[in-house]
């Protein structure tokens, strides 16, 4: 998609009443596509406060512990590149490659969720199908579409300001072919190989979140959360959770420690 092509639709976008902050965001949004340049749009002050964590203090520490992984040349170093698209500050150490401190976190992340895949000796199929709630810019889904070299349908679940960021990203860095931005639920239950959110789904209020469960549920989980988020208490929500799914929770969640905060690994 050009940059032309994407303000455009932006600006066709219909009006809607602001009701809570993600509508506040969403507007933001669009001001920014209207009035900054959408070459630099990890720049644009609502990406950054909601979905590009720079290079924070905890980044080093993620970073050193996958270049220490005996997977680091055969997995990471590759997975962690960045594409370049939307200017992302590059983080500032490592090797002599491109990278920034959002995908050294997102990848990270992965790590974090094959680490727990092996202890429970999870069997990962070759084929798989993604969706992820809250797809951020489309980072996330570059990085699993690139490491999984299989991937059969991925759906981005967001509002339609994001999801028309996710398509002006991934278009430029990927085969968007088997990617689908979906801004609607299915209308039946679907089952997917794998849900992804990372930090998204525990910034919403508790009845969307039953809503997206009920009608999408996956084999396996990659959610990260924070203990509490505009007073909604992450951690005994997704307790239930895996209680639900007649799981320990002591054994399906993990604290974060560089970052703080905590993944649901199922």
């Amino acid at each position: 998609m050009k940059k032309k092509k994407f303000r455009e639709k932006m600006a066709a976008m219909p009006k809607i009443s602001i009701k809570n902050v993600w509508d506040e965001h969403r507007m933001s949004l669009r001001k920014h596509a209207k009035n900054e340049p959408v070459k630099r749009f990890t720049h644009w002050s609502t990406v950054r406060a909601t979905m590009f964590i720079g290079n924070a203090p905890y980044i080093d520490d993620e970073y050193e512990e996958l270049h220490a992984d005996k997977n680091w040349k055969s997995e990471w170093r590759d997975t962690i590149v960045d594409p370049g698209v939307g200017k992302p500050i590059q983080y500032p150490h490592g090797d002599d490659f491109r990278t920034s401190g959002n995908y050294i976190h997102l990848v990270y992340l992965l790590k974090k969720w094959r680490e727990f895949a092996e202890t429970e000796k999870v069997v990962v199929p070759s084929e798989l199908s993604f969706f992820e709630f809250g797809g951020g810019y489309g980072a996330m889904a570059n990085i699993l579409c690139s490491y999984q070299s299989d991937v059969i349908n991925y759906i981005l679940f967001d509002l339609p300001e994001f999801s028309l960021l996710q398509r002006y990203y991934l278009e430029k860095v990927m085969d968007t072919q088997n990617v689908h931005f979906e801004t609607a639920l299915p209308k039946k239950p679907t089952k997917y190989d794998m849900f992804v959110s990372t930090a998204a789904m525990s910034e919403v209020p508790f009845s969307l979140r039953d809503r997206v469960f009920e009608f999408v549920y996956a084999s396996h989980y990659l959610i990260t959360f924070q203990h509490r988020f505009l007073g909604y208490d992450n951690m005994g929500y997704f307790r239930e959770f895996a209680k639900k799914k007649g799981l320990d929770p002591d054994e399906h969640i993990h604290h974060l420690k560089p970052g703080g905060h905590w993944m649901l690994a199922i």
